[in-house]
């Protein structure tokens, strides 16, 4: 009788040892994998904020370049245009003639000058908007939209604190905003487009629509014609949430929100 009482505790004994261990072998496992998650994450962070940062300077020497162009054509090409002009106006003073085609030749290169002289000055406009440098987002989308209502009606309500924008963000809001009116003027067959500029407190949220034929959004992740990643970049790049809301024949709707970092410290 002892001896089986001994063989039962050696038994127990063993089974609470091999137990213990089983616990602590769990533990140690779950530590580990739980600190080799935890890394991954971090290194997936990391890299997710060396990306953005990337983005980020490729989006800014994309807009210094845009810059130096649009500055150039100004100053440079545009000042040589307006000389030319001038001296084509002096040689039809100076050098008058009775041919009816000389007269017409001279007509026709100052009226080709002059249309490439604005053509020059919308492009650098449209390149670095300086009504957008000078007083904000509001006035730069009330005049491009002044633009094209002729053809196509849109209505935009806004709040003026999105004038406080800083102005990286009011740069990259903008190229968005024409983004998305172009796509709606060449794709979606509609006649409509409503801008909402909503100040909602600690965050500013834009809501855009149009009442055109939709698509589906798997085809406009994979098309290269809708400039999805080109708005997507512009949006990461400021940091800002978005969210697309579309199907087919019944137009297209985006909600963009834009964090209170945003925003100029104004005193």
């Amino acid at each position: 009788m002892p001896e089986s009482i001994g063989t039962f505790e050696l038994i127990l004994g063993g089974s609470i040892l091999i137990f213990i261990i089983s616990g602590l072998f769990i533990i140690l496992y779950y530590h580990y994998t739980r600190k080799i998650v935890i890394n991954k994450l971090q290194q997936n962070r990391l890299t997710l904020d060396h990306q953005k940062e990337l983005l980020k300077n490729e989006i800014a020497v994309i807009e210094q370049e845009r810059k130096r162009i649009a500055r150039d054509l100004h100053d440079e090409i545009g000042a040589n245009m307006a000389y030319i002009g001038i001296n084509l106006a002096q040689l039809a003073r100076e050098c008058p003639s009775t041919s009816s085609s000389f007269n017409e030749k001279i007509t026709i290169c100052q009226n080709q000058l002059n249309q490439a002289i604005t053509d020059v000055r919308r492009i650098s406009h449209d390149l670095l908007p300086p009504i957008l440098e000078m007083f904000g987002l509001i006035p730069a989308m009330q005049e491009f939209i002044n633009k094209l209502n002729a053809q196509l009606k849109i209505e935009f309500t806004f709040d003026d604190s999105f004038n406080s924008l800083n102005q990286e963000t009011a740069l990259q809001l903008y190229r968005v905003m024409l983004e998305l009116i172009n796509n709606s003027i060449k794709h979606s067959g509609g006649d409509k487009i409503t801008i909402q500029f909503n100040d909602l407190g600690e965050t500013r949220k834009i809501i855009y629509t149009d009442n055109g034929v939709g698509f589906d959004i798997g085809t406009m992740k994979n098309s290269n014609g809708l400039g999805l990643k080109n708005i997507i970049s512009r949006l990461e790049a400021i940091e800002a949430q978005y969210s697309y809301n579309t199907t087919l024949k019944k137009g297209f709707q985006t909600e963009i929100v834009i964090k209170e970092s945003s925003w100029k410290d104004i005193q």
